[in-house]
């Protein structure tokens, strides 16, 4: 399970990156239009708006994985190893939990938003199920990888992580 889940963080985090700099890039030539041609790019505003959501959730799990998601190090290093081990444990049943009733929640907005194929409104009309899509596989990643964590936490295994600085 560990192998598939790191495969499909960093491909998840590939698309968060791919849908960023696509938005990067339209935004850039949105205002590149506005200031050399006095005209806007339609949908600029639209397409931003439904795919900033799906950036972030895509991120998620690969950036649990990695032990990049903000924690109060100077106060849990001052417990021993233990009690570490706890903070850890409710941090993950906690974050579980949250992005479980998140992932509940995406799953019954993305069937309504599929079934009445929903658009954001706007000049362009853009497709707002996909992005909810990507909002559930994220929210169903980083559900994943904090149950994969805590079983091993259980199992008395290391938890692998990078810690980043």
């Amino acid at each position: 399970m560990t192998r598939v889940l790191r495969i499909c963080n960093r491909a998840t985090s590939f698309v968060s990156a791919g849908l960023l700099f696509l938005m990067m890039l339209l935004i850039v030539s949105d205002v590149l239009s506005r200031v050399f041609a006095n005209k806007p790019l339609p949908g600029t505003i639209e397409f931003t708006k439904v795919f900033m959501a799906a950036v972030v959730f895509l991120g998620l799990s690969y950036t649990e994985e990695l032990g990049g998601h903000i924690r109060a190090r100077v106060l849990i290093s001052a417990f021993p190893a233990k009690g570490q081990i706890l903070f850890n444990m409710f941090a993950w049943l906690t974050g579980f939990i949250f992005f479980g009733v998140v992932l509940w929640q995406g799953w019954s907005m993305l069937l309504e938003s599929w079934a009445s194929r929903e658009f954001y409104p706007g000049i362009i009309a853009v497709p707002i199920y996909p992005a909810r899509l990507l909002v559930v596989v994220g929210c169903f990643l980083i559900c994943l990888q904090f149950l994969l964590k805590i079983i091993q936490s259980l199992r008395g295994e290391s938890v692998e992580s990078v810690q980043m600085h």
